[in-house]
């Protein structure tokens, strides 16, 4: 009898053991899914800003700190699924680029802003994303102050023509259309 009890209280605790094993390694799991997210969109919006759609004047170094984010994101992706043969190879591909340093770029002093509004509007907000994945890079360490601080002023600058140039031609479709109030204030806030 006393074996009975003792074998069945040690199944119990085999159970236990069993389920608390179980629900670590679930939990294990769940945590490497979620960082596996969490790198596949900072991919996913990097790549999106390589690409560039709206044109934001990105430098050299600008696309270098574009890709760098990319690769540390697949290195990390690697180290969370070791063997994984499509992350080695965009590892490799990322690496690739990044020492060829054959970039499209866009210099942000002889750009010329969009005409219509809504292009406008795009632009704005792929430089503020710019401008976040910057700030990110910056605050991670994985960019250095000098850099950041030239790729942000170059930045700021930009959007302060933007915003100029945006005012003015509000300005001058407002004095053509009679308004001349509006127009004035357009021209105030343009300076």
């Amino acid at each position: 009898m006393a074996i009975i009890i003792a074998l069945i209280i040690g199944l119990v605790i085999i159970a236990v053991i069993a389920n608390l094993l179980q629900q670590h390694k679930e939990k294990q799991d769940a945590d490497r899914r979620q960082e596996m997210t969490k790198y596949k969109t900072i991919i996913e919006e990097t790549e999106l800003m390589i690409a560039n759609d709206s044109s934001v004047p990105i430098t050299r170094n600008g696309f270098i700190i574009l890709y760098r984010r990319v690769l540390n994101s697949l290195k990390k992706m690697n180290e969370l699924t070791p063997g994984n043969k499509d992350i080695h190879a965009r590892i490799k591909d990322c690496t690739g680029k990044i020492e060829a340093g054959e970039f499209h770029t866009i210099e942000a002093e002889s750009m010329h802003l969009p005409e219509n509004e809504k292009a406008l509007i795009a632009l704005i907000q792929g430089i503020k994303k710019y401008r976040i994945i910057l700030r990110s890079e910056h605050s991670k360490g994985t960019l250095s102050a000098a850099i950041f601080l030239e790729e942000d002023k170059k930045i700021e600058h930009l959007q302060l023509r933007i915003n100029v140039e945006s005012q003015m031609r509000r300005g001058n479709t407002a004095r053509s259309n009679g308004m001349t109030g509006s127009a004035r204030q357009y021209y105030e806030k343009a300076l």
